[in-house]
């Protein structure tokens, strides 16, 4: 038995009445305090896919420099979705001991997207499973701190995935993918899968289970400024400017900052920020995103 695999009649989440936080929550498009979005604070989330070498390395010291620092005064961290092949797992653990997460991207990483859309209950928890042990043992990271998976080439394998990933007490997933509404970012919150996945099934086969205290946090596609189109990676988008790149994320962050102020994701393969422009927009975005920050600071003390 998959789960508690229910195919049909799950039912409404109701928030506050058969979905109460901090253990459930429905998602869409509200905040779940209930603040108005000015009150709201602008989550962004930068993830990373694939291997962390020491080149890669190198890229992620520099844009998330400890002098980079959020409102709180804590440092600006990220995720990385590590998978075994050409990692270096003390850095891994080096970016742990500095406060970024490092979740599971697999240990193949097999290149045909069938293999993940058709894999068997034992291949699944091979690369499920085995992944995290690797990166506790190797990177010397507790494994209940491992608690996030992300399916390479966002393929989900339906309940054989999320079955496994609430048997070995995984907190997350973020395989599922959100498109484009009219061109737009869609702005979705998180959502936990107490009444299964309530959106479109992008890409097949999705979970028809609930899968209670599973939070899925998915891949919102990005709006590429001036297209009426969007892509689920920065990458993908293909930008062949610094100029083009930047606008990627500053008329996403806009957007969402202006908006509903839902979390904004960015999606990336390190590889792509060997290419200078990429990484010197992406460094760019985050100066100016942090500028932003301390001027809002700063005016809010002055009003004080």
């Amino acid at each position: 038995m998959l789960g508690e695999v229910l195919c049909l009649n799950l039912g409404t989440c109701q928030q506050k009445g058969n979905c109460r936080l901090p253990n459930c929550f429905c998602g869409g498009k509200s905040a779940p305090n209930g603040l108005f979005p000015a009150e709201t604070p602008q989550m962004i989330m930068f993830s990373f896919d694939d291997a962390v070498t020491p080149e890669i390395y190198q890229m992620y010291e520099r844009l998330f420099s400890r002098g980079r620092l959020n409102p709180n005064g804590c440092p600006i961290t990220m995720t990385t979705f590590v998978s075994h092949n050409y990692t270096d797992y003390k850095l891994v653990g080096d970016l742990f001991r500095r406060g970024h997460e490092v979740a599971v991207h697999s240990v193949t990483h097999r290149t045909p997207t069938t293999f993940w859309k058709d894999a068997t209950w034992d291949e699944m928890f091979y690369e499920i499973a085995e992944q995290r042990r690797i990166l506790s043992q190797n990177a010397s990271i507790p494994i209940r701190k491992i608690t996030g998976w992300r399916s390479p080439f966002l393929q989900p394998s339906g309940d054989i995935q999320y079955t496994i990933l609430k048997e070995q007490k995984f907190e997350y997933d973020s395989t599922l993918t959100v498109a484009t509404e009219n061109g737009f970012s869609a702005k979705y919150w998180p959502n936990t899968l107490d009444f299964g996945w309530q959106l479109d099934c992008n890409v097949r086969p999705c979970p028809f289970g609930r899968y209670s205290g599973l939070w899925e946090v998915p891949v919102q596609m990005l709006e590429i400024p001036n297209s009426g189109t969007g892509c689920l990676y920065a990458d993908s988008c293909r930008p062949e400017t610094m100029e083009d790149a930047f606008q990627i994320f500053w008329v996403n962050f806009h957007n969402h900052y202006t908006g509903s102020r839902a979390p904004l994701f960015f999606t990336m393969h390190p590889s792509w920020l060997r290419e200078e422009h990429n990484y010197e927009a992406l460094n760019y975005f985050i100066l100016v995103v942090l500028n932003i920050i301390l001027t809002y600071i700063s005016l809010h003390i002055n009003n004080i």
